[in-house]
């Protein structure tokens, strides 16, 4: 039983911190916070679909999440094609998706013949 409080606690704890993460992704914050902030919200969304909700009740956070797709850093490309797969599991955010270009993107990426393993 004090499993499921401390979860409960630290998702509510996770969740009043989704705004902060998001506004992180913007091109006016540095590579590293941007790193961290689509690296953290990539872990997040693997909560499930509320904490996808949570994180697409944000307008244009999509597009800011696929402007990190060109990003030089691996991990940040990683995280963001990662996130991406995430809300796009949930068939309501699905054609957001697609309408972001993220598709356009991730295609970029895959065709690069520098492309790291990870991503």
């Amino acid at each position: 039983e004090i499993d499921e409080v401390e979860s409960e606690t630290s998702s509510d704890f996770g969740d009043s911190y989704v705004a902060l993460f998001v506004r992180m992704l913007g091109l006016d914050h540095g590579p590293p916070d941007r790193e961290q902030a689509i690296i953290t919200l990539w872990q997040y969304s693997l909560g499930g679909k509320k904490c996808i909700d949570n994180i697409m009740q944000y307008p244009g956070c999509i597009n800011l999440v696929v402007n990190l797709l060109r990003s030089e850093s691996i991990l940040s490309c990683e995280a963001a094609a990662g996130l991406l797969r995430s809300v796009s599991s949930i068939d309501i955010y699905r054609d957001s998706v697609a309408d972001s270009g993220a598709i356009e993107e991730i295609n970029r990426l895959l065709t690069q013949s520098d492309l790291d393993l990870e991503v």
